[in-house]
């Protein structure tokens, strides 16, 4: 920021006019501009991770700016249809190989487990660890293209297949989710 600044000023004395927005930086420029250490030329920020998902942007874990959980994280929800709910092993049968995008996984064995599938994957939001269970005592533990696997064996609610989950968001799932052609977004007031 410091750098954009004084490039802000080198285009001034070039211009011959002060310059009416310096716009930079992003999420994590927060916390330099909490602490009094964004440059005053930097007069707008683009912050928009932030603000649109709240106390669940990693912003506030790894810059520890606690003012974000006054932020609220429900801009976006995630609502995707169990289609399959069955007790199954935690630790899969046979021998294990990679998924459908390379990587090699490590599976605890807790036994058998109440899981769901839920109609919507990794094609749709991306990373597993990007979207959060609304429904306590929910995890989510895998997922394939087009499913996602939510075990559920510690909720105290009951589901059945046709019920909904829902999901907060981060980030890069938002941005996904927005972009893709087969997800349908409702604007709720």
């Amino acid at each position: 920021m410091k750098q954009l600044a004084e490039l802000a000023e080198t285009i001034e004395d070039r211009i011959g006019r002060k310059l009416e927005i310096v716009s930079g930086g992003a999420s994590s420029s927060l916390k330099p501009l909490m602490e009094g250490e964004m440059p005053s030329k930097i007069n707008m920020l683009r912050i928009g991770a932030v603000t649109l998902v709240g106390p669940l942007e990693d912003v506030r874990i790894y810059y520890d700016v606690t003012e974000i959980d006054e932020l609220r994280g429900d801009a976006f929800t995630l609502k995707a249809q169990i289609v399959e709910k069955k007790l199954k092993p935690t630790h899969p049968i046979g021998t294990l190989g990679v998924d459908a995008f390379g990587k090699a996984r490590v599976y605890e064995d807790r036994g058998e487990r109440m899981r769901v599938l839920l109609a919507v994957g990794r094609q749709d939001y991306g990373d597993i660890d990007d979207i959060v269970p609304l429904l306590e005592g929910a995890q989510v533990i895998g997922a394939s293209g087009d499913h996602t696997i939510v075990d559920i064996e510690d909720c105290t609610e009951e589901l059945k297949v046709g019920d909904v989950m829902e999901f907060h968001l981060k980030y890069s799932a938002i941005m996904r989710l927005t972009a893709s052609e087969d997800v349908k977004i409702l604007n709720i007031g």
